[in-house]
């Protein structure tokens, strides 16, 4: 699953700058910090963090990734969620 979503990240053509990778209890949960080589570091001035319809695009993306050779009704439990938010990797409340 990493790989597909860092596959996915990098052909938005982002480029991950950092990855932290926890499991809490039965729950996975990664987090990729990202710079756009466009837009700019995302999270670390106001300027630089990634336009709505930039996360947008991205989400879409990473999603399919995530879901593509999934037959319709065969998750073994929830399946994946994604949250695509404007954070630095030093924020204390970063997801």
């Amino acid at each position: 699953m990493l790989h597909r979503i860092a596959r996915a990240l990098a052909e938005t053509g982002l480029d991950v700058r950092t990855a932290i990778v926890a499991t809490l209890g039965l729950d996975v949960v990664d987090a990729f910090y990202v710079e756009d080589p466009v837009e700019g570091p995302a999270g670390t001035r106001p300027a630089a963090v990634l336009s709505s319809e930039r996360r947008a695009e991205v989400a879409s993306v990473v999603l399919a990734a995530l879901t593509a050779g999934t037959p319709a009704g065969s998750s073994t439990g929830d399946g994946p969620s994604l949250s695509v938010s404007s954070t630095s990797p030093s924020s204390p409340s970063a997801t």
